[in-house]
């Protein structure tokens, strides 16, 4: 069952326990606080499954499953999420505290969205910000998306409604498996 303005926040997870608290605390520390938290482990070996249980937090769920990819986790994210929006987190990355009032805030202002992104901002090991920034520009026309993707992906955020009219992503695509499911969304009508 769907919940209304719940944000499913997808974090599909390898082998990254080393950042995947700070990544875990930066989704509690939003400042929209209608979220639910699904952390994916696909197969790790390390420490990912403890970093997880250290949080005792009824808003994240941890979900085990064979190593299938990044594709195949973000699919069982999807599959397991309750909220009418859906965004993602790789678990090496961090939202800044207002990420995701930013976005919601567009959708409720233009109903008519099924997909909003904003920028983000490149960090290193050390969580260092790298001076680029990744601007998120709608190419235009839309079609010029065919040319290059100016999304990433921890920057968006979709309603679930247009996920399931879509599908999930390609599961056999090792890279590019975000851009393969904008250019589909911006095929497919997504406003």
């Amino acid at each position: 069952m769907i919940k209304n303005d719940l944000v499913s926040i997808i974090i599909p997870a390898y082998n990254q326990g080393r950042y995947l608290g700070e990544a875990i605390q930066s989704c509690l520390d939003q400042t929209y606080s209608e979220i639910e938290i699904i952390v994916v482990d696909d197969g790790s070996t390390d420490n990912t499954r403890e970093v997880v249980q250290s949080f005792d937090n009824r808003k994240i769920q941890y979900i085990y499953k064979q190593n299938g990819g990044l594709s195949s986790a973000r699919n069982a994210g999807i599959r397991a999420s309750s909220g009418e929006f859906i965004t993602f987190l790789d678990s090496d990355d961090a939202f800044l505290p207002e990420k995701l009032t930013l976005l919601m805030n567009k959708m409720k202002e233009n109903p008519h969205l099924g997909f909003v992104a904003g920028h983000a901002l490149l960090i290193d090991q050390r969580g260092i910000v790298i001076p680029n920034k990744f601007e998120t520009y709608l190419p235009s026309p839309i079609q010029n998306l065919i040319l290059g993707t100016t999304f990433h992906v921890s920057s968006v955020l979709i309603k679930k409604f247009w996920q399931e009219k879509l599908g999930y992503f390609v599961e056999t695509l090792c890279s590019y498996e975000d851009w393969d499911f904008w250019l589909r969304l911006a095929f497919a009508g997504c406003p």
